[in-house]
């Protein structure tokens, strides 16, 4: 049987449910340490506690929600749940969470922990193994829903950011709403599984939990995801606390980092400059692919102008041999003509090899700017001590780049306007071409209506004269001439000089025509 695949539409109703939840998610995390400072008057260590009640509700609930999940399979009552709760959002933070807070906080924090932990922390993992498992029944890959997510988080940032500076409680209750748009989703969106796709065979592969436990792969997977899971969350939860550092007022931090995620506008034209790695340049040397370097750059914000930057690692242009293969310095060569590395090798003059240093650019990605400074690390000089002249260059930088588009944009307006009196010259040359082209053009067909009406005049004339001449014939032969003359009548026929004057095109109806 033929493998189905879904509906385009349903994977956007799963793609809009991710990016409404993971709006919510961030309207709760983004700003939650300012509105727990600002709003129920929280120290950081209280503040680190009400954190802590969230991690250890998802530590608690995690596992339950994910054998619930498991069992409940394609049945939607599990995401029921968490929606339902996310609808009382906004009534739980404002009138629930932030009292219990500031008057019974151990209570606040224990019923804050399960509520928020429940929907937040261990929801959205039920959520996206939910998800992936309907993408898995239903022919769809999982990414594509699961985008709008991010989606979710950065319009979250900007508006959020934005709405705190007038009134932080609306961010809740657009939650509350977002949540309602939940539960139509929920209502149409379709999870069981289509016929064809073979689902069940994920779940008929018994796999043993103890055996699980005995791959070292899992514990080396389990430990990277347990690290980067709590790096990222130390950020979300700690880096908007440093950010307000920087303003007077926490309306204007809030503000600022609602515009700290954005969209490039259509005519930025960001670009990417391309970089040397080598550590000399004038040195020679091919280009070293194995290094480490991000395959495009990275901005940084300073004041309203971007910068772009690359960071990549050096290589040095030095005296080495071929192994296997691989190029072995000279100075390391003892270790791989000794004991299991024992090897030939292969004799090589010189050749490009990675220097352990790194090299950092900096330049305006702006297409219509030229500035660039490099930043190298050297053994004497790392580039951790050269980062205040790093931030100088590109403040000092700022009046220049600014100078540089203006410039640019004067030179764009006057390209502009020299391409508009261009474009208005041209259009009045075609405008005389096109009229004394019209103007020949009804001349020539006027001309040609008159040769051809005297041509009409003499062929009328000639079947007058020969109708003349008939009617003196005899009986037999004038009934055999009039039929002839009858015949070459229809032969010749064609529009009459009025007929042809009538249709006759002048000079404005040919330009009206183009």
């Amino acid at each position: 049987m033929a493998i189905q695949r879904d509906t385009k539409w349903n994977v956007i109703l799963w793609g809009f449910f991710f990016l409404f939840y993971y709006y919510n998610w961030s309207s709760c995390f983004l700003f939650l340490p300012m509105w727990l400072t600002r709003m129920v008057g929280l120290d950081k260590t209280h503040i680190g506690m009400v954190f802590s009640s969230f991690a250890v509700a998802a530590i608690c609930l995690q596992p339950l929600l994910g054998w619930v999940t498991d069992k409940l399979g394609p049945k939607k009552h599990l995401l029921w749940l968490i929606v339902i709760l996310m609808v009382l959002f906004a009534p739980f933070f404002i009138y629930v969470y932030t009292p219990l807070l500031q008057s019974h906080f151990a209570i606040g924090l224990v019923v804050g922990g399960l509520y928020l932990g429940f929907i937040f922390h261990a929801g959205y993992g039920a959520v996206e193994a939910f998800v992936e498992k309907v993408s898995r029944n239903r022919g769809f890959e999982y990414g594509r829903p699961r985008l709008f997510g991010c989606f979710g988080s950065a319009a979250c940032a900007t508006i959020s950011g934005i709405l705190y500076g007038f009134d932080p409680t609306w961010i809740y209750w657009i939650g509350s709403a977002l949540a309602l748009l939940l539960v139509v989703i929920l209502l149409i969106a379709r999870s069981e599984p289509l016929p064809g796709i073979e689902a069940e065979q994920v779940r008929q592969q018994k796999v043993s939990v103890w055996e699980l436990f005995k791959l070292r792969r899992f514990w080396y997977f389990t430990l990277y995801v347990l690290g980067v899971a709590c790096i990222y969350d130390v950020f979300d939860q700690q880096f908007i606390n440093f950010f307000t550092r920087f303003f007077d007022h926490q309306e204007q931090a809030a503000r600022a980092f609602g515009y700290w995620v954005r969209l490039a506008e259509g005519n930025e034209g960001l670009h990417c400059q391309g970089i040397d790695i080598k550590e000399d340049p004038k040195e020679g040397g091919l280009r070293y692919d194995s290094l480490w370097r991000p395959c495009s750059a990275s901005i940084i914000c300073i004041e309203d102008m971007l910068f772009g930057f690359n960071l990549a690692e050096m290589t040095e242009y030095v005296p080495a041999k071929e192994i296997n293969g691989r190029y072995i310095r000279d100075e390391t060569m003892i270790r791989w003509i000794r004991g299991k590395y024992d090897k030939p090798f292969r004799y090589v003059i010189r050749h490009a090899l990675p220097t352990g240093r790194f090299f950092l650019q900096l330049y305006s990605p702006y297409s219509s700017t030229n500035w660039q400074v490099e930043f190298r690390q050297t053994k004497q000089c790392g580039l951790e001590s050269q980062i205040p002249k790093i931030i100088s260059a590109m403040r000092d930088a700022v009046p220049l780049i600014k100078k540089q588009q203006e410039e640019a944009r004067v030179k764009a307006e006057a390209r502009r306007i020299q391409w508009e009196l261009d474009e208005k010259r041209y259009r009045e040359k075609e405008r005389i071409r096109r009229e004394k082209e019209a103007y020949n053009a009804s001349l020539a067909e006027l001309k040609a209506i008159m040769v051809q009406w005297a041509e009409d005049k003499r062929i009328e004339q000639f079947f007058r004269e020969a109708e003349s001449d008939v009617s003196m014939l005899e009986e037999k032969e004038k009934g055999r001439a009039t039929e002839r003359l009858s015949l070459a009548r229809q032969f010749l026929s064609v529009d009459t000089a009025i007929e042809r004057l009538l249709k006759w095109q002048t000079p404005q109806e040919i330009l009206g025509k183009g």
